[in-house]
């Protein structure tokens, strides 16, 4: 779809082709779009910038709707009854020569990690917008990861709805375009990255015969040893069970604080969008405050559990105090821990609570079950503290996983989108013998 905007500039008045490309989210239909990039031309230098709700922004574009760009600060603003948004994509004044970019499986099926380090100490920190583009130049998705010197920065991709064909990992420069400094790295290269555990075997359909089809009524979703239960009032899950052990002390917790209070949650309603015999998906919305929470909630048939959660203030000038996830597991089904972290040895925990930086992925579990949680990137956490964003919280009824997604007054002046999977374990059935 393209769209030619008249946008009033400070000093001048500039003419705007938003080439953005529209794609549904699978099984939601029209009314639930995927986010999107748009390139923006401006007297013939074009750059990049995000597009928090471009669905929404359109809409209003054409009822009255306004957009402006401030040239000199790259930002493109959208006015709308909702408030105003931005997202800015200032050009850096530092060389990306120093990156090196990666790929790496993931340890959950159809799951797979963009990756991106500083190799030189002298470098700042930064952020690092990576591009995955087809074989014929296309871009088919791009994220951005907050990487500095000792701690790379990486982004978690679903590989399972990718077109066909070779696909390669690159930086996006000031301007938006493939940074030739930095060489590209093939999406194949990452090992067995279509399937893990394997899926020798598998159907055409849901690539699953080594584990049963998703299953369940209402709230109850289940597939192979494993069922979680999705809250009805408030966001995530009430509990999950494993081999017939529950895991969850008690259900998942979405904290909010805003003005040195805490803002209770109410569910405004929930729709299950796709019931397929491999999957299943359902968004669901939630209010506190001038707070909107819209949670799309997907279980695949291996037991892989997506959370998409999107935050945003319904007049655009929301002031939050803080924004926190908490999993809190029975003590004996969080006794121990992988992989190494910062925050934490590998193995055993022992002593008192812990706490680290963002990581992309940690397992807790006892001898017989336990729970893995993944993050998709670092992108709209905001910390005081980066070394505390994640915390293990002992306590003698529950071993808590906290996410400090927000620690720090934030205006929720664009939405804020957040992306984790969890799945029990086991995942399948042990081998014979």
């Amino acid at each position: 779809m393209t769209r030619s905007l008249s946008m009033a500039a400070t000093s001048f008045t500039a003419i705007l082709l938003l080439a953005i490309n529209l794609s549904a989210m699978p099984g939601q239909g029209s009314e639930a779009l995927s986010p999107a990039l748009a390139e923006i031309s401006l007297s013939g230098v074009p750059f990049w910038a995000d597009v928090p709700d471009f669905r929404h922004i359109l809409s209003e574009i054409e009822y009255g709707g306004s957009v402006e760009l401030d040239a000199p600060g790259n930002t493109l603003r959208a006015n709308t009854e909702d408030g105003h948004m931005a997202h800015s994509h200032p050009p850096s004044d530092q060389s990306n020569k120093s990156l090196i970019i990666g790929v790496r499986r993931a340890p959950v099926a159809r799951r797979a990690w963009l990756e991106a380090e500083l190799k030189d100490a002298d470098q700042k920190p930064r952020r690092v917008n990576l591009a995955l583009r087809s074989s014929d130049g296309r871009t088919v998705l791009h994220r951005e990861v907050m990487v500095a010197y000792g701690r790379p920065g990486a982004a978690l991709i679903d590989t399972s709805d990718l077109p066909q064909g070779d696909h390669t990992v690159v930086v996006l420069d000031a301007v938006g375009r493939p940074d030739s400094t930095v060489p590209g790295k093939s999406l194949e290269s990452a090992s067995d990255i279509s399937g893990f555990p394997s899926e020798e075997g598998s159907t055409a359909s849901t690539g699953a015969s080594a584990w049963a089809d998703v299953h369940g009524e209402g709230n109850e979703w289940s597939c192979w040893g494993r069922t979680y239960q999705i809250s009805v009032s408030q966001p995530l899950l009430a509990q999950i069970t494993s081999q017939g052990q529950n895991l969850l002390s008690r259900p998942m917790f979405v904290g909010i604080t805003a003005g040195g209070r805490e803002l209770a949650w109410a569910h405004l309603g929930s729709k299950l969008v796709e019931n397929a015999p491999g999957r299943r998906s359902m968004v669901s919305e939630f209010a506190a405050g001038s707070v909107r929470l819209r949670l799309i909630t997907s279980l695949e048939y291996d037991g892989l559990l997506q959370f998409d959660m999107r935050i945003a203030g319904s007049n655009g000038h929301a002031l939050l105090d803080s924004v926190f996830v908490d999993i809190p597991l029975k003590p004996e089904n969080a006794r121990y821990v992988l992989p190494e972290w910062p925050g934490a040895a590998e193995g055993e925990l022992l002593g008192d609570d812990v706490s680290g930086p963002f990581t992309y992925w940690l397992w807790l579990g006892g001898e017989n079950v336990g729970l893995i949680w993944c993050g998709e990137s670092g992108q709209d956490w905001r910390n005081e503290d980066p070394g505390r964003q994640i915390e293990i919280i002992r306590r003698r009824e529950s071993t808590i996983l906290r996410l400090r997604l927000i620690d720090t007054p934030t205006r929720l002046d664009h939405p804020m989108e957040y992306r984790f999977l969890l799945q029990a374990t086991p995942v399948k059935p042990a081998p014979s013998g």
